[in-house]
């Protein structure tokens, strides 16, 4: 963040009561206490785990110049000379104070939606747009009216792009995000069945994630999914132009050949210039399509980009690729929903393996009245792709169970746990040599430990780290 006086803040934050010493500059936000640094302004957001109201005066000892809260403060560990800025909501300043510091920067927004792909699409894009220039982007999946915020007040002068990504499971979010980032060019993945439970059905969905494309100004430019109807009818909301995305050869943006490489997956740009993308997923070339699009658009030369995403690494926990013991693992536990769990299912039936192919799903969050139908539809998809058997945690493991056994041809092993904790405490099978195993789930369920799990039992029948592609 460029520095700005204690007064700026005061002035961006709308209604507000200043206590403490309203003199000086700070030059960072933080809403963690442990990572304040000097010259920052300490904002107080109330958590479900914590209340950053707690923590003022440990951020005022490590430094902080100011803080930003909403509750009375009855300890500021004797920093008086602090500026202390009340408000009535914290997390609605935050909001308001990162909206006019981007006005005042003269960089490039480039914001990523949709219901699959949203981190991945970021990554790629930021890594093709760091050969033009200094690139800040969305740590993690920092996607809502707080991440966002930080990501925008991260950025400074010598900035010249800035890759957001925008997150919903309520109506009108993404539209208030927007408000806040203001940004210049849009990106939709995708529309599927994802946070049912808040959005509704998926025209409602569409509807949410086409709030980014409408809020473009007319000299921005919006890419556009072509090979998903639902992101087609966004273009008539659009006021900018827009590219549209896809493996058509009717269209502005299109690849062909798609084809799985060791390591990851490959197609031809215009048919012409092979594009590699270094881990698996045929939905990762639609991703890097995107990134594609956003380069050229820049003005970096097609060479540039190819070599760039050749080189590219996955987020973590995202269809990360390994070999233990003869055994190959895909750690998926990112998050998850119907079309990403579509998608999973598809690679690791794909999967090259002389043994099983064991499918650990968990469950699939928000989607309201439809889970039980989409966690059998889950168990449908897997029974048709061959997968050899399935552990399902959670509790709509028994729909998953019917959705399998719904499939005639389908003679393969199930087993199931209530959840997390009971998966770690049994063990329905032992991997072994020649087998492939894809652990995916929602992020509340933290499947990456049942992955660990599954890793060290891979590890302890003789084996070692062979290979490793991916995040």
């Amino acid at each position: 963040m460029d520095p700005r006086p204690v007064a700026w803040v005061l002035e961006s934050v709308g209604e507000a009561n200043l206590g403490g010493e309203g003199k000086g500059v700070v030059r960072g936000v933080s809403t963690d206490s442990r990572s304040t640094r000097e010259g920052d302004l300490f904002v107080a957001l109330k958590g479900e785990r914590t209340d950053g109201h707690l923590h003022v005066a440990g951020a005022f000892a490590r430094g902080a110049r100011a803080a930003l809260i909403s509750s009375d403060l009855t300890d500021l560990g004797g920093f008086l000379d602090r500026a202390v800025i009340r408000v009535p909501d914290t997390r609605v300043a935050l909001g308001r104070l990162a909206a006019r510091y981007r006005k005042e920067l003269d960089v490039r927004i480039i914001a990523v939606t949709g219901s699959n792909g949203k981190t991945t699409t970021k990554d790629l894009t930021a890594r093709v747009l760091e050969a033009a220039g200094t690139v800040v982007k969305a740590a993690h999946s920092y996607n809502n009216d707080i991440g966002l915020p930080l990501t925008l007040l991260a950025m400074d002068r010598t900035t010249r792009f800035g890759v957001v990504e925008l997150g919903t499971n309520h109506p009108g979010e993404i539209a208030r995000l927007c408000r806040i980032a203001a940004p210049d060019v849009g990106i939709v993945t995708t529309v599927s069945e994802a946070h049912l439970e808040g959005l509704g059905g998926l025209t409602e969905i569409a509807e949410e994630k086409g709030a980014l494309v409408e809020a473009l100004p007319a000299h921005g430019l919006a890419f556009l999914n072509w090979d998903n109807w639902l992101c087609r009818e966004m273009e008539r909301r659009a006021s900018c132009p827009v590219v549209r995305c896809g493996f058509d050869t009717s269209i502005d943006l299109w690849g062909l050949m798609r084809k799985r490489r060791p390591g990851g997956i490959a197609f031809h740009l215009f048919g012409k210039v092979e594009i590699i993308v270094p881990f698996p997923g045929f939905h990762n070339a639609s991703n890097a399509l995107f990134a594609i699009g956003v380069g050229l658009h820049t003005g970096i030369p097609i060479l540039t980009i190819q070599e760039r995403l050749a080189e590219a690494v996955l987020p973590d926990m995202r269809m990360a690729v390994s070999t233990v013991g003869g055994v190959t693992l895909i750690n998926d536990a990112y998050n998850a929903n119907p079309g990403s769990v579509e998608a999973a299912i598809h690679e690791l039936a794909a999967t090259r393996a002389t043994g099983r192919r064991i499918l650990v799903l968990g469950e699939m969050g928000e989607l309201g009245e439809r889970s039980a139908a989409l966690h059998r539809e889950a168990g449908r998809q897997a029974g048709h792709a061959g997968i050899t058997a399935v552990w399902a945690i959670g509790p709509h493991a028994p729909d998953v169970e019917s959705g399998l056994t719904s499939v005639e041809r389908w003679n393969g092993s199930f087993w199931s746990s209530a959840d997390t904790a009971e998966a770690l405490s049994g063990r329905p099978f032992e991997p072994e040599p020649g087998d492939a195993v894809l652990v995916k789930g929602s992020r509340r369920m933290k499947l990456e430990t049942v992955f660990d799990r599954i890793r060290e039992e891979a590890r302890r029948i003789g084996g070692r780290v062979t290979e490793a592609v991916g995040g």
